[in-house]
């Protein structure tokens, strides 16, 4: 009996050009470009992710092409778009809905999502794509987590604590791994949330206590908080929050009780 032939693997440039007609084309170019991204987003398509991540990954120069700065910044958008799509339906796949992913692709991205060197995701400066990403990686998280990458949330977090110009960036990554993993059902991985959630409590809340000390500092001597400050205070406090619930508080947590009196000493601030 014939095999079908092995499906070509996915170019970063023609699916750019692809992207780039979808953004600015129209007629029959646009539909045809339209039902491309649908087929490889169905699968099999080797290199997709890989694809994706690429034109993510180029930004300024390396990102105009020849088809002008606009248009490679509605094709990094929709590339942002494409990657948390394919991250949902294929990541772990239900019998039916898709084609699985090559483990080393998904491998790579795991990697990419919390690099912080040039062209990784930690980088990323539009907030729209960056608000893509956040997205993407929650439907990561949810697939691979604990099995697959047990390491995800203590990594953006010791990312945040250990500052630098990317702080913010791993703080929202942060944020968005636990408002995730916070929301699985199945028995084993509350289980196991939990037990991070002990482990990660004690250091957030370190964090949480300095963040709470400068605004009430800045408030008290009459200063403004700059926005940057008070997001960062916001999302620890989510974090917290989401860490606290899913800890077993009827053990002792020195982790869980900072945070409170973190809350507590904010509450005036309201």
């Amino acid at each position: 009996m014939a095999t079908s032939p092995r499906p070509r693997r996915v170019a970063a440039s023609a699916l750019h050009g692809s992207l780039v007609l979808i953004a600015e084309g129209y007629g029959s170019a646009r539909e045809k470009a339209d039902r491309e991204i649908a087929s490889l987003e169905a699968g099999p398509s080797p290199g997709y992710v890989d694809a994706l991540v690429s034109i993510v990954s180029a930004r300024g120069d390396d990102a105009a092409g020849p088809h002008g700065p606009r248009a490679a910044t509605a094709a990094r958008l929709l590339a942002s778009i494409c990657l948390k799509n394919v991250a949902a339906k294929r990541w772990r796949p239900q019998r039916g809905r898709g084609e699985p992913l090559d483990e080393d692709e998904k491998a790579r991205c795991r990697a990419w999502l919390c690099s912080g060197e040039r062209g990784g995701a930690l980088e990323e400066q539009d907030r729209r794509v960056a608000a893509q990403l956040q997205l993407c990686l929650r439907k990561v998280v949810k697939a691979d987590w604990p099995r697959a990458w047990p390491e995800a949330p203590r990594g953006f977090l010791e990312a945040y604590a250990a500052g630098g110009r990317l702080a913010r960036e791993s703080l929202m990554m942060l944020g968005a791994v636990v408002k995730e993993l916070a929301r699985k059902v199945l028995p084993g991985d509350r289980r196991a949330f939990a037990r991070a959630s002990r482990e990660l409590l004690p250091p957030l809340a370190a964090l949480l206590e300095t963040a709470a000390s400068s605004l009430l500092q800045a408030a008290a001597g009459g200063r403004e908080n700059d926005d940057e400050a008070l997001e960062a205070t916001t999302v620890l406090c989510k974090t917290a929050s989401r860490l606290a619930l899913a800890a077993d508080l009827s053990t002792e947590n020195g982790g869980a009780e900072a945070c409170y009196g973190a809350f507590l000493r904010l509450d005036v601030l309201a």
